[in-house]
């Protein structure tokens, strides 16, 4: 007798578990039983169906800057009303939430507008959620692939706006309406600080001995590599040239090639404008040079008198004083040619003088005026405009 009271307690406890368990069974019956997932849940056909939009940014995979494409790993959020969900949770044991398949519920058919692969869904048909009073839930996680319009003017001190753009697949403005979900701060927007300073930081190599010729070369070759990196980093549609790659370019123009002519350096004018008096300014020689060769060319009573004299000489002393005349006239040869030597050095280095003082200047306004537009190109406060 008291096992079968046994019996029947524990039937009735399992029986009583039993259909707790069933009131989820028994919440789905009665919601899609009559349920059709293909028809918008408005009780008039001018009707239109709020749906709030909220999406997560989970990961910042790549922006791919030379093919102007974006890829994310987000979370979409999208929450709706659905009159035909309704129910009441004191009517079915105290359920406040029924998971359902995706594919039983109307959905809004979320699309992302402007994807670059031809992928439009979500990455997995997460379960839509049904709380009491018809409100749906639906979280599902996605990876995007969108175009990014790059503007590569200010690089590498640019920001980028980029965009997703969603829109309902089927539905057009007057059937479904999106609203973006706000936060309990009644914002639509939120932020996210990153450190800077791990894509800034660069250790500073000292630049290596050597001539000037050398530098000179090796320069020209780093600052031709970097271009050929600039270009590989950049989009090939951009219509505009980056800050960097101007300053690259700048650099190169401001240093010209040096082409050797075996001539005699200028005496008067100048093509530049520079050296529009090198006899006076320039290649002035020393005041005992100058001395000198006024005593060279100065004719008195006694030369003319040896003169007459070597006229009536014998002709063994006319013989040495060929020769003396020969080596005299070589002698002024290669003075000559020390001093087109002389006068060339000295207007390099007239040249070095004012070369550098015009370099210093055009290398000190030209990259302050390039890069002081990146300075004044400050991120907005809020990039994207509100939305109403």
């Amino acid at each position: 007798m008291a096992g079968a009271l046994l019996c029947a307690l524990l039937l009735l406890q399992l029986l009583g578990r039993g259909e707790g368990k069933n009131e989820e069974l028994r919440l789905y019956h009665y919601l899609f039983d009559t349920y059709d997932p293909g028809r918008r849940p408005v009780q008039e056909p001018e009707d239109t169906v709020t749906i709030s939009l909220k999406v997560t940014l989970t990961n910042l995979i790549s922006l791919n800057e030379k093919e102007e494409t974006l890829t994310t790993s987000v979370w979409i959020g999208i929450d709706w009303q659905d009159y035909r969900l309704n129910y009441s949770k004191g009517d079915f044991g105290g359920v406040e939430t029924l998971r359902v398949p995706s594919e039983l519920v109307w959905l809004p058919e979320i699309v992302l507008e402007n994807n670059i692969d031809g992928q439009f869904g979500v990455a997995y048909e997460a379960n839509v959620l049904v709380s009491e009073g018809g409100y749906g839930s639906w979280l599902p996680p996605a990876i995007y692939r969108s175009t990014c319009a790059v503007e590569v003017t200010y690089f590498p001190f640019d920001w980028q706006n980029c965009s997703l753009v969603f829109r309902s697949q089927t539905y057009n403005a007057e059937e479904v309406e999106f609203v973006f979900a706000v936060d309990d701060e009644g914002k639509t927007i939120s932020k996210i600080d990153i450190d800077t300073e791990a894509y800034t930081g660069s250790p500073a190599l000292p630049p290596a001995g050597g001539q000037k010729c050398t530098v000179s070369i090796n320069v020209l070759l780093a600052q031709t590599v970097f271009l050929f990196l600039i270009a590989q980093k950049t989009p090939e549609t951009s219509l505009s040239v980056p800050l960097l790659g101007r300053y690259l370019i700048f650099v190169m123009v401001g240093a010209p090639p040096e082409i050797p002519r075996a001539a005699s350096p200028p005496r008067r004018a100048s093509s530049l404008g520079l050296l529009l008096r090198a006899e006076e300014l320039i290649l002035k020689k020393p005041r005992s040079e100058l001395v000198f060769e006024q005593q060279r060319h100065r004719h008195g009573t006694w030369t003319a008198t040896l003169c007459q004299n070597l006229g009536a000489a014998a002709p063994e002393i006319r013989c040495c004083v060929d020769a003396v005349n020969f080596v005299a006239s070589s002698t002024r040869d290669q003075e000559a040619t020390g001093e087109e030597v002389s006068d060339w050095v000295r207007m390099g280095k007239a040249l070095d003088s004012i070369c550098f003082w015009a370099a210093l200047v055009l290398f000190l306004v030209g990259p302050s005026l390039i890069f002081l537009g990146a300075y004044f190109n400050r991120v907005p406060q809020l990039p994207y405009p509100p939305c109403m």
